[in-house]
This record gives C-alpha cells, sequence and structure tokens, in this order.
C-alpha cells in the first residue's frame, strides 16, 4: 500500500498498535500446559475487545483468531490441543482488520528454559530483518529487500529454502490465500541444523516493484 493521506496513515497506525499489543499479550500469557487454543481464545478475546477482526477468519475461514507454530511448526500453525512446554520455540502471529486496514505482526519466543540452538535462530531472524528494512528507499526495487534477508541468513547457514508459503500484508487488503500477478517469489528459509524442523523460519517477498515515498512494508520476521 503507498499512503497518500494522513488518514491512511492514522489508519494503519492504528491497527498496527492493536495487533501488536494483542501480540505483546499473548506472548506474556503463554505458559506450560497450555494448549495453543487457549492461548489463541485469549487472543480472540482482545482483539474483540479492540473491535478488531481476526485476518485469516475474515479472508478465508481460518479456525483460530490468530497463528501459534510450536518447535517443528514451521509457521502460520492453527491453534489446536497441542499442549505447550517448558523449552517450546513458539511463534504467534497476529493480523487484524480494524476500522477497514489490515495490519500484521508476529514474534518468536522461547518458553524457558532457552538454550542456545534457538536463541541462533532468533538472532538470525532479527539479522536478517534488520538488512532489509536498510535496503527500504525510494527508488529501490522490492528485490533487493527480499533478497537481503536470504544473504544474511546464509551467514548463518547452511539453509534449507521452502518455497509453497502465500503472503499477506499490512494495507486495506489482505493477501491471506491468494497470489498477486505483481509477486516473483517467495523466499521463505530457516537453517538446516541436525533437525532442520526445530528452527523457525525468515520469511521475505521478492518482486521486481519499486516502491515509492509512502509506501509502507511489511517484513515477516518469524
Amino acid at each position: 500500500m503507498t499512503i497518500q493521506t494522513e488518514d491512511q496513515l492514522d489508519g494503519l497506525r492504528s491497527a498496527g498498535h492493536v495487533v501488536s499489543e494483542v501480540l505483546r499479550r499473548m506472548c506474556h500469557a503463554a505458559e506450560p500446559g497450555m494448549t495453543t487454543a487457549e492461548l489463541d481464545a485469549l487472543g480472540a478475546n482482545w482483539l474483540a475487545e479492540a473491535d478488531a477482526e481476526s485476518a485469516p477468519r475474515v479472508t478465508y475461514g481460518f479456525p483460530g483468531a490468530t497463528c501459534i507454530s510450536v518447535n517443528e511448526e514451521i509457521a502460520h500453525g492453527v491453534p489446536g490441543v497441542r499442549r505447550l512446554s517448558a523449552g517450546d520455540m513458539i511463534n504467534i502471529d497476529v493480523s487484524a482488520r480494524v476500522g477497514g486496514y489490515f495490519a500484521d505482526t508476529g514474534a518468536s519466543f522461547t518458553l524457558p528454559p532457552d538454550v542456545p540452538l534457538k536463541k541462533r535462530v532468533r538472532t538470525a531472524t532479527f539479522a536478517a530483518l534488520d538488512a532489509a528494512i536498510h535496503e527500504v528507499r525510494p527508488g529501490a526495487r522490492l528485490s533487493r529487500i527480499g533478497h537481503a534477508m536470504p544473504r544474511m541468513l546464509a551467514m548463518a547457514g547452511p539453509w534449507w529454502v521452502p518455497r509453497a508459503v502465500l503472503p499477506h500484508n499490512t494495507s486495506t487488503h489482505s493477501l491471506w490465500g491468494r497470489m498477486g500477478p505483481s509477486f516473483s517469489r517467495i523466499c521463505v528459509a530457516f537453517p538446516s541444523f541436525a533437525n532442520a524442523k526445530q528452527a523457525h523460519l525468515t520469511k521475505c517477498i521478492c518482486t521486481h516493484r519499486m516502491p515509492a515515498h509512502g509506501t509502507l512494508f511489511s517484513l515477516d520476521v518469524l
């Protein structure tokens, strides 16, 4: 989305504030013994309190209000009967429609105790996000932004790169469940350690479009 008015910017800020606050509360509420469905129910209540609608539910009837992925689940996990345990690495993805605007945020964290492998994954994904943000400027091709992530991730490699993950975005429309013609590829990567599925991923969208002034970006580091 390219912002054209101050009202649009305010609408996106409001939506972003809602999803970031719900994410923060869910991260603090997670504890061993809780099911992912119970954690999702908390998120659903907090979204409702903010007059927000779950983006995946609104767009294609996703069974949860949020996406919760644990350990070997790469991304967009469906909340259910799985119980959280100490040492689990959890990714929570909160996306919602607020006042006509879609916003998305997510975070990965480990329920104590933490271990070096999982710290390494999170450190690498934050570094990849910083590298991508550094490339965001008017006139830069979006492909440069997308490629900055795997370049940074390769320093902590080796990496396995799955392709079949669809994007979503921050705007007045959600890309959940559909792929627009402007997308040339989606790059999703995580470290291929002894058990690659223990690692969460960094996701980026690579296109040949060139952003203009006022373009709003959503870069996911899961």
